[in-house]
């Protein structure tokens, strides 16, 4: 395999590394959304955790989420631009 193929393989195999990471973040949205459902008339402290934890979960599968599925059917871009940098620095 050349340099080019294996940094293809590369880039979709983080991207699935991202996919797996959006889908370990919504195990974690589930589980706060039943949280503040289960215990809704808890503590205020309590309650603000569930948020956070709701928040960060979110913002985490969107990131994670959107990062991986362009890497994985669109990472065309990020190997045209790496192949790009490379060759250039090779022929210094």
């Amino acid at each position: 395999m050349s340099k080019s193929d294996w940094l293809w393989v590369a880039i979709r195999v983080f991207g699935l590394y991202l996919l797996v990471l959006a889908l370990i973040s919504f195990a974690k949205v589930a589980y706060s959304g039943l949280a503040w459902m289960s215990f809704i008339g808890w503590s205020e402290q309590y309650a603000d955790y569930i948020w956070s934890t709701l928040f960060d979960g979110v913002v985490s599968v969107a990131i994670f989420g959107v990062a991986g599925y362009h890497l994985v059917r669109k990472g065309e871009w990020l190997h045209r631009l790496l192949m790009k940098t490379g060759a250039s620095n090779s022929a210094d």
